[in-house]
């Protein structure tokens, strides 16, 4: 659905003195229809700017991205490829734009010209499914940040997209709005098919994931599922993330010389372990 190919991508300056900041070199990768993919990646390591480009936000300076075979750079494809590849922001004051939920979020289909019976009705769908219809005729800015990205969630889904894009969109929740929005969000990628990229900083969030990816000054350096990911404990670590408190426990379990997998990534799976573990000590 997604491919970036070989994708470099400059800041340049303004004075036109230096060549510019390089903020992505080589970057090679698909996301098939329906995957749920975690980027990772210290501040400064590209995954903003990778984000951006999956939308058209931003165009590379070498290389191309493809969405659903629709080329970021043709410019007669940038509202398709927007309604394809839709994107939410870190901060959802930014997002929104109407008076009232409703609006808000019959926003985009009204900017793509839907007739007004098929907007109503999607507007309807949107706000069901992200579970906030008891607010449609709220203002948004009285909503707390968890409901507000929600509203921004069902103004992606009102354009019907095949693929949202979150970029950070809950580093600035409480505890309770994250856990809202990543509820949301894996019941939209496992019931209703859509291809989710979340990119995060919350290795909790990382591990929701089919798979993750994680990014070092531009380019990407780990690529697979959870588990095969943090595994990697040191090499993690040596990056500037942390890895699930689960799989830290047992890396240094493992140092003391317990003869523990690092394939677990919650409490669950460590109690299965451990058990196994015991099982193997007690025969």
């Amino acid at each position: 659905m997604i491919k970036v190919d070989n994708v470099e991508f400059i800041y340049k300056n303004q004075s036109g003195e230096d060549p510019g900041v390089k903020a992505l070199s080589d970057v090679g990768i698909t996301f098939e229809k329906g995957q749920f993919i975690a980027v990772l990646g210290r501040n400064g390591s590209g995954k903003s700017t990778f984000a951006r480009l999956l939308n058209a936000l931003l165009m590379p300076t070498r290389g191309a991205v493809y969405i659903k075979g629709m080329d970021t750079r043709d410019e007669k494809c940038l509202w398709k490829i927007r309604s394809s590849a839709g994107m939410v922001f870190q901060n959802p004051d930014n997002q929104i734009v109407g008076t009232t939920v409703e609006e808000d979020v019959a926003f985009g289909p009204e900017n793509l010209g839907i007739p007004p019976e098929e907007i109503r009705e999607r507007v309807y769908d949107a706000l069901k499914s992200v579970g906030i219809m008891e607010y449609s005729t709220h203002a948004p800015h009285l909503l707390s940040g968890g409901q507000k990205q929600r509203v921004a969630i069902a103004g992606i889904l009102a354009i019907k997209p095949d693929c949202i894009i979150l970029d950070e969109a809950t580093s600035m929740l409480d505890p309770i709005g994250r856990r809202e929005v990543m509820q949301l969000v894996k019941k939209l990628n496992r019931e209703e098919g859509i291809t989710i990229i979340h990119i995060t900083h919350h290795m909790d969030e990382a591990t929701m994931a089919d798979r993750v990816i994680v990014m070092d000054m531009g380019k990407v350096v780990l690529d697979g599922k959870p588990a095969e990911v943090f595994s990697n404990v040191e090499m993690v670590k040596s990056l500037g993330l942390e890895v699930p408190q689960v799989t830290e426990l047992f890396y240094e379990l493992k140092k003391e010389g317990c003869k523990l997998p690092l394939e677990v990534l919650n409490v669950d799976e460590a109690y299965e372990a451990l058990l196994r573990a015991i099982g193997d000590k007690a025969v």
